[in-house]
C-alpha cells in the first residue's frame, strides 16, 4: 500500500504547484492590468515604496495612502495595491528576524496593515 500512498502524495503535489502557478500567472496579469490602467502610476510609486520600505517607514506609507482618493480606483487595483503591501511588509519583517505579521488584538496598537486596509477597501475601522 506504500506505492498508492506515494502516487495519492505525489498527485495531490503536482496538482497544488499546478494551481499555485496558475495563481501566480492570474495575479501577474492583474498586477500588469492595474499597472497600464487609470491608476498605474499609484500602484508604481507603492512598488517602488515597498522596495525601499524599512521598518521606520510606516508613518510615510500611512499619509500617501490617506491622502489618495480610493473611492476612484477599481476593486482589482485596490487587491492588488493590499497584495503588494502585505507581500512588502510581510517580506520586511522576515528580514528583520520578525514573525511575518503581528496583528494585536485591541488595545494593542494597530500595525500599519490594519491602518493602511481600510482606506485602501474602503471599510469602516474596527
Amino acid at each position: 500500500m506504500q506505492p498508492h500512498r506515494s502516487r495519492a502524495r505525489d498527485k495531490k503535489l503536482a496538482d497544488n504547484s499546478h494551481l499555485l502557478r496558475a495563481w501566480h500567472r492570474r495575479y501577474r496579469e492583474q498586477l500588469d492590468e492595474a499597472l497600464a490602467g487609470p491608476h498605474g502610476a499609484l500602484v508604481g510609486w507603492l512598488l517602488d515604496q515597498l522596495r525601499e520600505l524599512t521598518l521606520r517607514d510606516g508613518a510615510k506609507l500611512v499619509a500617501f495612502i490617506r491622502a489618495q482618493d480610493w473611492s476612484r480606483v477599481d476593486a482589482n487595483t485596490k487587491f492588488v495595491c493590499l497584495h503588494e503591501f502585505n507581500n512588502g511588509t510581510t517580506k520586511l519583517r522576515v528580514q528583520a528576524g520578525m514573525p511575518p505579521f503581528d496583528d494585536g488584538l485591541p488595545p494593542e496598537r494597530a500595525t500599519v496593515f490594519l491602518i493602511i486596509k481600510p482606506m485602501i477597501a474602503e471599510l469602516p475601522p474596527d
